[in-house]
């Protein structure tokens, strides 16, 4: 099969644009009212929204969830890709736009099918974290060794292959499963720093609610991503295919620093 590729520009498609009245750039966070932290948590430079195109395939695994802007609650916990729980699942909300589903391949309609948005967040990013306690979600661990980046919105992979006629071996235990799962996630992601290597996750981890799956990657800053890089690209892999969101780092300057 020839991989089809899906490559989208975050400028181009990102509903953030500059203006007056950006709460991060004008007021410090003890001033910021919740529509301001949603602003940023939703619709600022440290978050895009992609949707790919119909014709992608979303690979195994892959809900039936919609599109949407995802309402963001408090509550529950990151869920560990360990064994006791194969699917990475934590209870309550997180914010992100779609999901995915319980359902097996991509959602759709009788007009054609319907793909969730990928949504991507900077949630290492200061004022990104300022916006998570304020609207009372939990802020990620690791921030001062790791960029955190979630991704709402991509399928949940299967398990490592076919297995006594199973597909995606889920006639394996449960902790082969959750390990096959954890590493093919890893797999799947890269920062890709503007005329530098990749950077890949480490460690990953999963929030499941009636929205779909958020999953946060924990990439390391040994190689730290600077301003003079212009842009840095998140790349995921999908089935067959890759969403791209491209990030400008001129844009995501916050108290006079890069902010990720």
């Amino acid at each position: 099969m020839v991989e089809r590729r899906i490559f989208l520009s975050a400028f181009a498609l990102s509903p953030w644009t500059a203006m007056a009245g950006d709460p991060w750039k004008d007021k410090k966070p003890a001033d910021w009212s919740k529509k301001d932290a949603d602003k940023i948590a939703k619709n600022s430079p440290w978050v895009r929204s992609i949707t790919p195109s119909s014709g992608m395939g979303g690979g195994p695994g892959g809900g039936g969830g919609r599109g949407g802007g995802g309402r963001r609650g408090g509550g529950g916990g990151m869920g560990s890709m360990d064994a006791s729980n194969s699917g990475a699942m934590g209870g309550g909300e997180m914010g992100g736009g779609g999901g995915m589903g319980g359902g097996g391949g991509m959602g759709g309609d009788a007009v054609g099918p319907r793909i969730p948005p990928v949504v991507f967040r900077w949630e290492s990013a200061a004022p990104v974290m300022e916006a998570l306690a304020i609207l009372e979600i939990p802020k990620p661990p690791k921030t001062d060794t790791h960029y955190v980046v979630s991704i709402t919105g991509m399928p949940m992979p299967m398990g490592g292959g076919p297995r006594g006629g199973q597909p995606g071996g889920e006639g394996r235990p449960p902790q082969q499963q959750g390990a096959m799962i954890k590493s093919r996630l890893l797999e799947s992601v890269a920062i890709h720093p503007h005329d530098k290597q990749p950077i890949k996750p480490e460690d990953v981890d999963a929030l499941r609610s009636e929205k779909g799956m958020t999953f946060r990657f924990y990439f390391p800053r040994a190689n730290p991503i600077v301003e003079t890089d212009k842009d840095v690209t998140i790349k995921v892999k999908m089935g067959q295919s890759e969403v791209q969101a491209k990030f400008g780092l001129k844009n995501m300057v916050y108290d006079g620093k890069l902010a990720l």
